[in-house]
């Protein structure tokens, strides 16, 4: 099979390769994981290796796939340099030897782009006149090949490999073979579209997951981070033999992987992993800073990598329930996965939510990590502490959006903090309605507009904050608020409601 001859020649395309650093579901990041999933998906498909050989490599029973992924909705592709540098993986991987179908693609989502035709191509590759084709037996080219780029920047090693091995017919053949496959939707919505495909090719007789939507998303999400798991993974294997083996992901293993995920219950972490992913997905054509953008990439990351690590068990889902929940009444840890899991897709709307309340907090203060401000050691909820950042409450909870029937709702929310060993001296809680303060000895929702005098700030008191200050709708993440004279301060500027 060629499969197994792909296999032996792709360890040698690594080099010279500077080592991939992917920040998984970063903008970019996160299409391209949707660009492997879709890889796989097809059932040519032998496996699939990311962050190997340019972004994705696919490998069939008579090819290679190696794809370069583009996820740039609001400016133009730089097109000479993508075919660049999927030329010179194109020639490496024939002069190793290689007898299969190469087939280069860009999987893109950007605004129009024109393949270059065989003039502009030349002109793309820059090429020396009167420079001679290397001569030599298939040990001497390889070995040329190598001599080409292992050393120098990366256009001096491509400048290097099209002196030494160019051909006009071989470009030719290039040019035939190139694809520029567009995906017209956006993130949000071409991963829909992939849980979708994916639920239609393992449908079970039996599945805890009945909701067809949260199924789809709980498929996306595990497809996803069983992709970026491969190349992320941290002491990876120096060696490139070793290393393609690591990052490799079977197709038959991959469905294999999810048919378990829909037979058996699904892990609490996977089920809010893909609520934080579809949280993400609402926000990447935000027109943020770059400084900004990399900071809600980074804040996205660690807000899985902290869900993994610490929501996984039914305390874990009860901190986050209590958290974002204004419902009268929440699961126990002792009510079953199904019912915790349940609770957690009434509670999906609010889990997303809060994601958008933390990172644009943390985006006005700066910050790069779920984890920072956050306090560890109280397992009722999710508890922060913004005093550094001149905040005066010394123990916050960022809430959800109170939505109808605020009082009702935060009567609800009171009755169950009342019972709580730390209680918050400050509700981060999203409602025009609602705002001021409030006392846990008082079985009431009456939240009063009165003047804070911080010194004064018994146990008893708490202070609601309405949110108003901090926008998360569509077109207000570009706006950086100051939250040491809004949310932090001691006096409301929207002033307090009864």
């Amino acid at each position: 099979m060629v499969t197994v001859n792909a296999e032996n020649y792709l360890p040698d395309m690594h080099i010279g390769e500077i080592r991939r650093d992917a920040a998984p579901g970063v903008r970019g990041f996160l299409f391209q994981d949707l660009l492997a999933v879709e890889e796989l998906i097809k059932e040519e498909t032998e496996f699939v290796c990311s962050e190997f050989i340019e972004d994705i490599c696919t490998v069939t029973d008579n090819g290679v796939r190696i794809i370069q992924s583009k996820y740039t909705p609001k400016t133009n592709l730089d097109v000479k340099a993508i075919t660049r540098e999927l030329y010179y993986q194109y020639i490496k991987l024939r002069r190793y030897g290689y007898g299969g179908d190469i087939i280069p693609v860009l999987g893109f989502h950007a605004e129009a782009v024109i393949m270059p035709d065989e003039e502009t191509a030349k002109q793309y590759l820059n090429l020396p006149t009167g420079q001679e084709k290397f001569q030599g037996n298939a040990a001497e080219i390889k070995a040329k090949v190598k001599e080409c780029i292992e050393a120098g920047t990366k256009k001096d090693r491509e400048n290097n490999l099209f002196a030494s091995f160019y051909e006009l017919e071989e470009l030719r053949d290039f040019l035939r073979v190139y694809k520029m496959e567009e995906v017209g939707e956006s993130i949000g919505s071409y991963r829909k579209a992939l849980g979708e495909k994916l639920d239609t090719l393992l449908k079970t007789d039996c599945c805890p997951v009945e909701d067809t939507d949260d199924r789809q998303d709980l498929l996306i999400a595990l497809a996803t981070k069983l992709v970026q798991d491969r190349y992320n993974e941290p002491d990876q294997p120096a060696d490139n033999q070793e290393l393609l083996k690591h990052r490799k992901v079977l197709r038959k293993d991959f469905f294999a992987a999810l048919g378990q995920a829909l037979a058996f219950e699904p892990s609490f972490n996977i089920v809010i992993r893909s609520f934080v992913d579809e949280a993400y997905c609402e926000l990447v054509n935000e027109q943020l800073s770059p400084d900004n953008h990399k900071r809600l990439n980074r804040l996205y990351v660690s807000t899985n990598e902290w869900v993994e690590n610490n929501l996984d068990s039914p305390s874990g889902v009860v901190q986050l329930l209590n958290t974002v929940s204004t419902d009268s009444k929440l699961p126990s840890e002792s009510d079953g996965p199904q019912n915790l899991r349940n609770a957690l897709y009434i509670c999906k709307e609010r889990i997303m939510t809060f994601c958008h309340q933390i990172w644009k907090i943390k985006l006005n203060l700066s910050q790069d990590t779920f984890k920072e401000c956050l306090l560890p050691g109280i397992g009722e909820y999710i508890a922060f502490s913004f005093q550094n950042h001149k905040d005066w409450s010394r123990l916050s909870i960022i809430m959800s959006s109170i939505g109808d029937s605020p009082r009702r709702k935060i009567q609800n929310v009171q009755k169950r903090v009342r019972a709580w060993n730390e209680r918050p001296q400050k509700w981060y809680l999203r409602s025009a309605d609602a705002r001021g303060f409030g006392d846990y000895s008082i079985d009431v929702a009456r939240i009063a507009p009165e003047e804070l005098d911080v010194t004064s700030i018994s146990p008893e008191r708490f202070a609601v904050e309405c949110m108003e200050c901090i926008g998360i709708d569509v077109g207000k993440w570009a706006t950086n608020e100051n939250c040491a004279d809004s949310i932090f301060s001691e006096k409301c500027k929207y002033g307090g409601k009864t």
